[in-house]
C-alpha cells in the first residue's frame, strides 16, 4: 500500500496564477435600505429580501448573513465524496460553529428544496452537472472537479466560468516538481497526455525545461494503440509522468502505464493515490481532507464577506503518497516525508 505524506505548498508558491472577481455586498444594502415602507412591515420585509436576493443572484454573490444552511450534494455515496463532505463539515463547524450543513446522497434536485438563501455545494462531476441541469441559475460552490472537466464544460456552459470550483488535481508542475525531488538524477521525463489534459502540454514542457529534463511529450487519442505509442516513449525514459484526464481514459492508460513502466524499470509519476497503490513510484493529489479543508474557508469566507472566487482555483494544499515495494524493485530510496515536503517546496520555488 502507498504510504501518505502530508505537505503544504510554500506560501508564496500557489501552482498557478489564479484571478477573483469579487464584487462587495455594499451595493446590494444599498438597495435594500433604499426600500419605501408601504403596507405592512411584513410586506415591505419580504419584498426588500426579495430585492436583496435578486441582486445577489444577479451578479453571482450571497449577500452576507442571508445564507441559512449550507446543502452539500453529492451524486452517489461514493466513499471519497463522503470523506470529502465529512471534512468539509467538520472543518466549517471549526470555522463558523452557527452555521448547519447539510449533506444530500442522490438527493433529487427541486427548486422547492432549499431555500433561495441556502449555500449550495456540490462534490463530484456528477453532482455538478446535476445541479447545472436543474438548476443553472443557482450559484454553487463545486468541488471534486477536475480542472480540465470544468474547462471542457464551460465551452457549453459559460455560466460555469463566474461560479467558484476547487479543482481536484494539482498543477502539473507539481508532478514534475516531484519527479525532479525524487529523481534527481533523471535526465529524460516522459509524458503522457489525454484528450484534455493535452491542453497543458505547454506548461508541463515549460516546467520539465526549467528542472533540467529532456521532456518526451505524446498526446494520445481514444484510437491509438497504446502499446505502440507507449513502448518506445519508455524504452527511452528515465522516468515517466501522466496527467488526470477523463475517467473512461484514465482506467485503461493506467494499466499500459504501470505494466510498461514496471517491465523497464522506469519509475512512474502520477496523480493519484490510487495510482501508488496500484504501482506508481510516488503520486502528489489532493486528499478528502484537503477538500474539505480549503472548501470549508472559501465558505467561511464566503459567509462573512458575501464574496466568492470566481472560476476553477487549484487547491493550496497537496498530499504525497510512495509505494514502498515498487521504490525498492527498484532501487529508488524516497526520503522521509519532512525531507519529501522540504525538497519539493525548494523545486516548485525554482519555476517562479
Amino acid at each position: 500500500m502507498a504510504r501518505p505524506l502530508r505537505a503544504r505548498v510554500a506560501d508564496g508558491y500557489r501552482g498557478g496564477r489564479r484571478r477573483t472577481r469579487q464584487t462587495g455586498s455594499k451595493q446590494g444594502k444599498q438597495m435594500g435600505s433604499g426600500c419605501r415602507h408601504r403596507g405592512r412591515t411584513g410586506n415591505w420585509r419580504t419584498r426588500a429580501l426579495r430585492l436583496l436576493l435578486g441582486w445577489a443572484l444577479l451578479v453571482g454573490v450571497h449577500t452576507p448573513g442571508l445564507a441559512a444552511e449550507i446543502q452539500v450534494l453529492l451524486a452517489d455515496a461514493a466513499p471519497h465524496y463522503l470523506a470529502a463532505a465529512e471534512r468539509l463539515r467538520e472543518h466549517l463547524k471549526r470555522l463558523k460553529p452557527g452555521v448547519s450543513v447539510r449533506v444530500h446522497t442522490g438527493a433529487k434536485l427541486s427548486a422547492a428544496t432549499w431555500a433561495e438563501t441556502d449555500i449550495l455545494v456540490t462534490v463530484g462531476a456528477e453532482a455538478l452537472t446535476a445541479l447545472r441541469a436543474a438548476h443553472p441559475e443557482r450559484v454553487a460552490l463545486h468541488l471534486f472537479i477536475t480542472r480540465d472537466f470544468w474547462l471542457d464544460r464551460q465551452t457549453r456552459d459559460p455560466d460555469l466560468a463566474r461560479q467558484p470550483g476547487l479543482a481536484l488535481d494539482q498543477p502539473p508542475e507539481h508532478l514534475v516538481a516531484l519527479a525532479r525531488t525524487l529523481l534527481p538524477e533523471a535526465r529524460t521525463l516522459a509524458v503522457v497526455l489525454g484528450p484534455l489534459a493535452r491542453r497543458n502540454l505547454e506548461v508541463v514542457q515549460t516546467a520539465a525545461l526549467g528542472l533540467g529534463f529532456e521532456p518526451a511529450i505524446v498526446v494520445l487519442s481514444a484510437r491509438d494503440n497504446p502499446l505502440a505509442v507507449l513502448s518506445p516513449l519508455v524504452a527511452d525514459a528515465d522516468a515517466m509522468l501522466v496527467l488526470p484526464d477523463r475517467a473512461e481514459f484514465n482506467g485503461p492508460l493506467a494499466k499500459w502505464v504501470l505494466q510498461l513502466g514496471f517491465r523497464a524499470r522506469v519509475p512512474v509519476l502520477a496523480f493519484s493515490r490510487a495510482y501508488a497503490d496500484a504501482g506508481a513510484l510516488a503520486a502528489v493529489f489532493t486528499a478528502p481532507d484537503d477538500v474539505g479543508r480549503e472548501g470549508a474557508e472559501l465558505l467561511a469566507n464566503w459567509l462573512d464577506t458575501g464574496h466568492y472566487p470566481q472560476g476553477i482555483q487549484y487547491p493550496r494544499a497537496y498530499s504525497v503518497a510512495t509505494n514502498p515495494a515498487v521504490a525498492s524493485a527498484l532501487g529508488v530510496e524516497p526520503p522521509a516525508a519532512a525531507v519529501i515536503a522540504q525538497r519539493l517546496g525548494t523545486t516548485l520555488r525554482r519555476l517562479q
